[in-house]
C-alpha cells in the first residue's frame, strides 16, 4: 500500500489563496449581476425619411436587478449621421413607468441639481444623469420613455427635432450609461416614407319633378283655385344650385289669357289674376315664398311668371351647399273675375336647375 505523503501547511497555504482569489473577484461577480440586457428597446420616430427632422420617443425596460440612483447616467448615443446639433434640455422629457421625471431645463441650466435630472446633448450622445440627492431614482424593471423633439411637452414644449441621415438604410442606436444596463436597437431610415393618396369625386346633380301636370280645377270668382308639385334636388356641387323656371307665354286660350299677378305678388279673390310661389324661404327668389297653396283666404301670394326662353328665368329655389333630397314645393294659383272669357286655358312651364361646382 503506498503511503500518502499529506503536507498540512501546504494545504493551508492553498486554501487561503483560493479564499483571496474569491474575495477579490466577488465583488465584481456582485456588480454584474446587478447589471444587464435592457429589453423591450424601441425608438418610435415622428418621420423616417432621409434628411427629414423628426421626433423620437425611445422606450426600454430595465433589468429586475438594476436601480438607477443618484448621480448614475443614462446615455443615448447616436449615429453620427444624425444631426442633433440644435437639440437641449428644452426638448427632452424623460419618464419612469408613465411618470414624468422633472428636467433641470431652466435658461443656463441642464445640469444635474440636488433635485433636478441633467440633460445634455454632447457629440451626438445624450446623457441623462440622476439629481445628486440620496435616493433610487428608478426601480428595476421600471419602463423608461426617452421624448426627444416637439414631442417634449411636460415643462414647456421642444421646438428642436433631430435631422435624419442624408442616406438610407438601418442605424444602431445605443442605449447606456454607468446605471449599469446596456442595449441596442435600430432604426430604419428610407428615401421616402409618405404615400400620396388620390381620389376624384365626379360632379353630381339630379332634379326631379313630382308631375308634369298641374290641374287649377275650374275657375270662379268666389274662390282662389291652387295646383301644386315638388322639385327634388340632389347635388355634390360645392356652391350649392339655383331652380328657376319660364313659361312659354300667358295662361291662355286662344287670344284670350288669365292676366299676371300685380305688382303687390298676390292673387285676390274674385280678380282675375294668376301667379306662382314657392315654399323655399332661402336666400332671395325672384318668386316670392309662400306656405299657403291650401284656399285658406282671399289672397295668396304669387309672383307673375313675367317672360319667356331661359333668359327671362326666374329663380325659386337654391341653396349655397352640396344638398341630398332638397325639395321645395312649387304652388300656382289663380282667380277670375266676371268678365274673364270663358273656355279651356293652359300653358307650359319649363324648369332648368343649374349648379354651382
Amino acid at each position: 500500500m503506498n503511503k500518502v505523503n499529506f503536507k498540512p501547511h501546504k494545504f493551508l497555504r492553498n486554501l487561503l489563496a483560493a479564499i483571496l482569489i474569491v474575495l477579490a473577484v466577488f465583488p465584481f461577480l456582485a456588480s454584474s449581476t446587478q447589471a444587464g440586457n435592457l429589453t423591450a428597446m424601441s425608438d418610435t420616430m415622428s418621420r423616417l425619411k432621409v434628411s427629414v427632422a423628426a421626433n423620437h420617443l425611445i422606450s426600454f425596460t430595465m433589468t429586475a436587478g438594476t436601480n438607477l440612483i443618484e448621480n448614475e447616467t443614462i446615455t443615448v448615443t447616436f449615429p453620427a449621421a444624425f444631426d442633433t446639433s440644435t437639440i437641449d434640455c428644452g426638448d427632452i422629457d424623460l419618464m419612469d413607468d408613465a411618470v414624468d421625471e422633472d428636467l433641470n431645463n431652466e435658461a443656463g441650466g441642464c445640469t444635474a441639481t440636488a433635485t433636478e435630472w441633467g440633460a445634455v446633448f454632447a457629440s451626438d450622445v445624450l446623457t441623462l444623469t440622476a439629481p445628486s440627492g440620496a435616493s433610487t431614482y428608478i426601480a428595476g424593471s421600471s419602463v423608461v420613455v426617452v421624448e426627444i423633439g416637439t414631442n417634449a411637452t411636460t415643462e414647456g414644449t421642444g421646438n428642436e427635432q433631430i435631422v435624419n441621415p442624408g442616406s438610407s438604410g438601418s442605424n444602431k442606436i445605443d442605449i447606456g450609461g454607468t446605471f449599469g444596463d446596456t442595449g441596442s436597437m435600430a432604426v430604419p431610415i428610407m428615401t421616402e416614407d409618405q404615400v400620396t393618396v388620390s381620389a376624384t369625386v365626379d360632379p353630381s346633380i339630379t332634379s326631379s319633378l313630382s308631375s308634369a301636370t298641374c290641374a287649377l280645377g275650374t275657375l270662379s270668382v268666389s274662390a282662389i283655385n291652387f295646383c301644386s308639385y315638388t322639385n327634388t334636388i340632389n347635388t355634390n356641387a360645392s356652391s350649392g344650385y339655383v331652380s328657376r323656371l319660364y313659361e312659354d307665354g300667358n295662361l291662355r286660350d286662344g287670344a284670350n289669357d288669365i292676366n299676371d299677378a300685380a305688382g303687390d305678388n298676390d292673387v285676390d279673390e274674385g280678380s282675375e289674376e294668376y301667379g306662382v310661389s314657392s315654399n323655399d324661404t332661402t336666400g332671395s327668389q325672384d318668386i316670392v315664398d309662400s306656405t299657403g297653396c291650401d284656399d285658406s283666404g282671399t289672397t295668396e301670394a304669387a309672383s307673375a311668371i313675367t317672360g319667356s326662353g331661359i333668359s327671362n328665368a326666374q329663380s325659386y329655389a337654391n341653396d349655397t351647399v352640396p344638398v341630398s333630397a332638397q325639395v321645395t314645393t312649387v304652388c300656382h294659383s289663380a282667380s277670375v273675375a266676371g268678365t274673364t272669357p270663358a273656355g279651356a286655358y293652359q300653358h307650359l312651364v319649363t324648369h332648368i336647375t343649374t349648379g354651382t361646382f
